[in-house]
């Protein structure tokens, strides 16, 4: 084999890869001859003129003519083998097929099929000046990628699913990629007119794939910037960080099941086409139904799997409409593994004697039925058991196991209200009602500081210097997930602060204690307009703002919540005194009235009108300027710098 029939072979190959995923490559090498080609477009003619939209194929003529004397340029001087020459062909009958299915991409593939004939030489006339010259064939060489790269983008494009849709959005760009061939193939006719030496043919090659990757490089670039200025523009939420977590939080061996489950097989293949959501029971997000169900009858290849746990509004609203698998019913298996995975840990880390151990495993035996279907449930009893040193009392709550999550959340919060630390107590039942009645979910941090404020001292700074284990205090009903505080289940909440539940935490008396905090917060020292720059790092350094964002941000939600919590007519007394301690210490002097209508404040707050006019002032201002900046047009001018400056 020559060193041109390997530059051919190794087009063709390159070609062939870069078409991998893409099926019509066998389509292609069936046809081997201009013939072939001139009678698909005689048939295509005919099927145009029937449906009354022919259009002038006599303008690819001359690619065809071109085309004609390349390939048998070719067939004489290089030898090649015959799908090669296929090469050469077969891309032009799929082509004008797929384009026609819109009159806009069918000319634009004729008329970009006319200038590359243009652009091509007469190759007949060619082969006569270089008879007998290398140069002939490595022009052959450079001509054939061009014609490769060329069907290459084409195919690529025209072969696009949904063509009509795309082809006004997505042709310009894949033109003038074509372009890029079409100005190199033009320069290789000067090639030809000039006495040119091997090496400048190199350098043409080597320029030709130099000046395709930039084009493609600069128009990739383009599109990221694109898509991030969308994407900026949009702001949409990104899952990948809770994807990342629920990823890595299951347990291996666990889920299988659902896999194997026919009804599932049936619903992620589309085999009952009347039914295409998936409903598994197990929480509830019942205002997206009538939307999915929308959906999935407008769109046939939509597959919506929907968990809820069992609600006769939502079963009723999907009845025949969706496949149903009941989970708790189909994973005590992956129960099981979950239970074995976590004792293998739990035995790796306390180090339990190997009789221990036997004994621990008979004790585990009936919790993944207990659990009916709940791995939350074995979550819940193996940290409530995890640090017991004592194996009695670890047998005495592995015997006698809860008969419910809410039962298991009776035993935490019971445990809680039993200590005989009343500290640990409080600490407890704080940090689960500040979980409870945050407006937004606080972080550690947020929380650690909180609990240094003493409402009671005011002066004490809230200078953490130890960290807060909240799982150990709280119990396993919460958990911290990237530096945030939550319930490990919605339910929790829905137990503990359930006034059915003896002893259970009052939410309106949580969201009054934090408000107050906040308050008191924002009064101290390290939150004057006077202090110096040096103070202001210092306070940085230890860790005075950690509290900043949340208490500024939302102590008056705060505020209107626990009214609406209350349902009480006149505002607490320590409330009152420390919203005046608030506006005595961040009223600035400068003063500029409110237009906030009564009708958007609290009556509780409107009261005070006559006894604290300043007070309700300062409210209905915070008010008004929290319901403007939600706006979107909303922009900050002189009169709200001077609020802010005012009510900080």
């Amino acid at each position: 084999m020559t060193n041109t029939q390997r530059a051919f072979e190794a087009a063709m190959l390159d070609f062939k890869d870069k078409l991998k995923g893409h099926s019509f490559y066998d389509q292609i090498i069936q046809t081997t001859s201009i013939e072939q080609v001139y009678q698909d477009i005689e048939k295509l003619q005919d099927k145009q003129a029937k449906s009354g939209r022919l259009r002038h194929l006599s303008k690819i003529e001359p690619f065809l003519a071109r085309l004609r004397e390349y390939s048998s340029v070719v067939e004489t001087f290089v030898q090649t083998k015959p799908d090669i020459l296929a090469l050469i062909w077969g891309p032009i009958k799929l082509l004008l097929l797929w384009a026609d299915v819109l009159k806009q991409s069918f000319d634009a593939l004729v008329t970009t099929l006319e200038e590359i004939g243009n652009a091509l030489p007469d190759f007949c006339e060619l082969a006569e000046i270089f008879a007998g010259n290398n140069r002939l064939q490595a022009l052959l060489v450079l001509y054939f990628r061009d014609i490769l790269h060329f069907y290459l983008i084409s195919t690529k494009f025209f072969s696009m699913r949904r063509l009509r849709t795309v082809f006004e959005m997505f042709w310009p760009s894949h033109k003038d990629r074509i372009q890029v061939i079409v100005r190199h193939m033009a320069s290789h006719r000067d090639l030809i007119r000039k006495e040119v030496r091997m090496e400048e043919i190199r350098r043409a090659d080597e320029m030709r794939n130099r000046e395709l990757q930039h084009f493609v490089q600069t128009e990739e670039d383009h599109i990221a910037q694109e898509f991030a200025s969308h994407r900026a523009h949009i702001s949409p939420k990104s899952y990948d960080a809770d994807l990342y977590h629920f990823s890595e939080t299951v347990c291996d061996g666990t889920g299988k099941w659902l896999f194997r489950h026919q009804s599932f097989q049936n619903w992620l293949t589309g085999k009952e086409r009347a039914k295409p959501i998936l409903m598994a029971p197990r929480y509830p997000w019942r205002w997206l139904i009538k939307e999915l169900v929308r959906l999935s009858g407008e769109c046939q290849e939509c597959h919506v799997l929907l968990t809820s746990r069992a609600e006769s509004d939502i079963s009723g609203g999907l009845e025949g409409k969706a496949i149903d698998i009941q989970v708790d019913k189909n994973n005590a298996g992956s129960l099981q593994v979950f239970v074995n995975r976590t004792m293998e840990e739990w035995f790796k880390e306390r180090g339990f004697v190997p009789e221990v151990q036997g004994q621990l495993q008979g004790w585990t035996a009936p919790l993944a039925f207990q659990a009916k279907g709940m791995f939350l449930y074995v979550k819940v009893i193996f940290r409530m058991i995890y640090y017991i040193n004592d194996i009695e009392d670890i047998q005495n709550q592995l015997e006698h196991l809860p008969t419910s999550l809410e039962d298991a959340y009776g035993r935490v919060l019971q445990h809680i209200n039993a200590s005989k630390d009343p500290h640990r107590k409080k600490l407890a039942r704080s940090i689960l009602g500040w979980v409870g009645c945050a407006p937004t979910p606080m972080t550690l941090k947020e929380i650690e500081q909180a609990l240094l404020v003493d409402p009671s001292c005011p002066c004490k700074v809230p200078k953490v210097q130890a960290r807060v284990n909240v799982v150990q205090i709280c119990g396993p009903i919460v958990d911290v997930v990237d530096g945030y505080v939550q319930f490990v289940h919605f339910a929790v909440r829905e137990y503990i602060f359930s006034t059915k539940i003896e002893n259970s935490i009052s939410l309106a008396d949580m969201t009054l204690d934090l408000a107050i905090r906040c308050l008191v917060y924002m009064c101290q020292d390290h939150h004057d307009t006077d202090i110096t720059e040096d103070e202001t790092d210092t306070n940085i350094l230890w860790g005075a703002y950690r509290l900043h964002h949340f208490s500024s941000s939302f102590w008056l939600d705060l505020i209107l919540e626990y009214f609406a919590l209350s349902d009480s007519t006149i505002i607490p007394e320590v409330l009152i005194e420390q919203l005046k301690l608030l506006l005595e210490t961040r009223s600035s002097g400068r003063y500029i009235e409110s237009d906030q209508r009564d009708s958007c404040l609290h009556p509780a707050i409107l009261s005070l009108e006559w006894q604290e006019p300043a007070l309700v002032e300062m409210l209905k201002s915070c008010t008004e300027f929290q319901t403007s900046s939600m706006k979107s047009d909303f922009e900050l001018n002189d009169r709200w710098f001077t609020d802010l400056e005012i009510w900080w």
